[in-house]
């Protein structure tokens, strides 16, 4: 039977583990908030635009439903990167998982344009995915790392097809 002094000594080292862990998150957290906040600032309404009516792009109606659905993936990404630290992994799986809805839900939506930028972001989003099993299973500094660096990717690539989205959504 283990003494009360190793008892002790086992409880202090779990609760620095889970410490660690929140930090790590938390630092997570902040590095995509800063990685979106440079991504620009609020969204705009989408409108027909002479863009959105030409010969050469959809028609107004299939302009205005993807345009909703990029602004539904801008939510979601923006869920993704204002997580607190009591979020934990789970919390940053759930909205990743929230991310990859929305993008099949844009990539429906937008029937095939912007397939170079969803593709980027759906490997960013497999990629964090990968990184969150990892760190899920054994969440060393080195995973974690691993984490805040691939959601940076996934935030990157957002950024990408939310620029060329909004050159047609206004």
């Amino acid at each position: 039977m283990a003494s009360i002094a190793e008892h002790d000594a086992l409880l202090r080292a779990v609760r620095r583990r889970r410490f660690s862990v929140r930090l790590w998150v938390l630092a997570l957290v902040m590095l995509l908030a800063s990685g979106l906040a440079a991504c620009g600032g609020g969204t705009k309404a989408p409108s027909p635009s002479p863009t959105a009516t030409s010969t050469t792009g959809p028609g107004p109606t299939a302009a205005l439903a993807y345009c909703a659905a990029a602004d539904k993936l801008k939510a979601s990404v923006n869920a993704l990167t204002g997580l607190n630290a009591n979020s934990g992994l789970a919390g940053v799986q759930t909205a990743v998982n929230n991310v990859k809805t929305s993008l099949n839900e844009f990539q429906t939506a937008a029937n095939g344009q912007f397939s170079p930028q969803v593709n980027q972001l759906r490997t960013a989003l497999d990629n964090a995915e990968n990184t969150l099993k990892a760190a899920s299973a054994n969440p060393t500094s080195g995973n974690l790392t691993a984490v805040g660096t691939s959601l940076a990717g996934v935030v990157t690539a957002f950024t990408s097809l939310q620029s060329a989205v909004s050159t047609r959504c206004g």
